[in-house]
């Protein structure tokens, strides 16, 4: 049609979908998409066939994006979804899951579909197989094990400070790959899940310049994955402020602070960090809420400090709570800049803890575990120390 615009036009001319034209020029989807292209129905028979359903290098690709969770089933359609600032490397995907029969496609919903405006999807799309597929990641050759590693890591890996963290829905689907690059000399180990994401991170700044050094090969043919992981950028400090609610007692204080008392504490857990070129985030503000109220909110909120953890049975002061919270954060969060608690609206504590290379060095601060330590009441059994004990009141 004369005058008409959308992504079949873009591509001949520019190479440019209908989205990444709309976001050049600042335009509304609403004002681009035709009509008919909206909510438009897609079947299964506008597919050809796979050209070959048991290519290794696409299986190896699939299983991965499953492994991160980007695989999706609608309908009669199995899809990979992806976003629109890394579409070239949805469309590198698209090259090599061709043989199982995905094709690119942007799709435009309205609000016929639940949404207040025109959206777009950009998915890797196929008809859904009478049989499903699998490749154990043990059957897979060395390189295709690293093509796994490389699709994974574009996918689900952050880089937060010199740690590469990776999250996926099923630790199951890692533990492998982690034994394999144990054989390489890199070691991802699982942290405590955190919600519904299971948590790897690189244990050393080290193992974290061996993979990407590993990976770089298969990483850097896929467009933005290496600028997002490997290098610097803008750097920003990211803030997130949580409320607690929670009793405690300072323990042989003279004060009234000695009696069992409540308030509200005000926490501001600050990350600094650079700002990932594809997300946009230094971190999302939901992914930071999700680790604090995993880690922190979780055992604390609406409990006696002083029974919550053993570690603040005897003081619960906001600065041993302070050195507490960052202990529980700091493996999660190696970008951890600050924290700031403030007790009441006049007193507050900051606190600026080792970073997690210093604190794997030196282990947990010891001023957390005086009543946990092996020296306690060791003295007292002493043979040679006979301490006068006296009854009150006894004559």
């Amino acid at each position: 049609d004369a005058g008409r615009l959308d992504g079949e036009h873009l591509a001949r001319c520019c190479g440019l979908t209908l989205q990444e034209y709309a976001l050049r020029h600042g335009l509304a989807l609403d004002a681009l998409v035709p009509a008919d292209l909206l909510d438009a129905p897609d079947s299964p028979r506008d597919y050809p066939a796979p050209e070959n359903p048991a290519d290794a290098r696409g299986l190896a690709i699939l299983a991965a994006l499953r492994c991160a969770g980007r695989v999706d089933v609608q309908g009669p359609f199995e899809v990979v979804i992806g976003e629109v600032r890394t579409l070239d490397t949805l469309l590198r995907l698209e090259a090599r899951l061709a043989p199982l029969g995905f094709r690119f496609r942007q799709e435009y919903r309205s609000a016929e579909q639940g949404y207040h405006r025109v959206v777009a999807c950009n998915l890797l799309k196929r008809p859904r197989p009478r049989t499903a597929e699998s490749a154990a990641f043990e059957d897979l050759s060395e390189t295709d094990r690293r093509w796994f590693l490389a699709v994974l890591m574009s996918c689900c890996a952050v880089r937060r400070e010199e740690y590469i963290t990776v999250h996926v829905p099923e630790a199951s689907d890692l533990r492998g790959l982690c034994r394999w690059l144990e054989e390489t000399g890199v070691t991802l180990e699982e942290l405590e899940p955190v919600g519904p994401q299971r948590w790897f991170r690189t244990r050393t700044i080290d193992d974290t310049e061996r993979l990407l050094t590993f990976v770089h090969p298969q990483l850097h043919l896929l467009p933005h994955q290496c600028q997002r992981l490997e290098d610097d950028g803008p750097a920003a400090l990211v803030v997130k402020e949580l409320d607690l609610d929670a009793a405690h007692f300072i323990t042989d204080h003279p004060g009234p602070c000695a009696n069992l008392h409540g308030g509200r504490y005000t926490v501001r857990f600050k990350v600094y960090d650079c700002i990932d070129p594809c997300s946009g985030f230094v971190m999302d503000y939901a992914d930071l809420k999700a680790v604090v109220q995993a880690r922190v909110a979780d055992a604390l909120d609406h409990r006696t400090l002083n029974y919550a953890a053993p570690e603040l049975a005897w003081r619960s002061s906001t600065e041993l709570l302070a050195v507490w919270m960052w202990e529980r954060l700091i493996e999660y969060l190696p970008n951890l800049e600050e924290l700031e608690i403030h007790e009441t609206r006049t007193s507050r504590c900051q606190y600026r803890g080792p970073t997690l290379e210093q604190h794997q060095e030196r282990g947990s601060a010891e001023l957390l575990h005086h009543f946990q330590g092996e020296r306690l009441g060791r003295g007292r059994r002493d043979p040679g120390v006979r301490p006068h004990l006296r009854v009150v009141g006894d004559d």
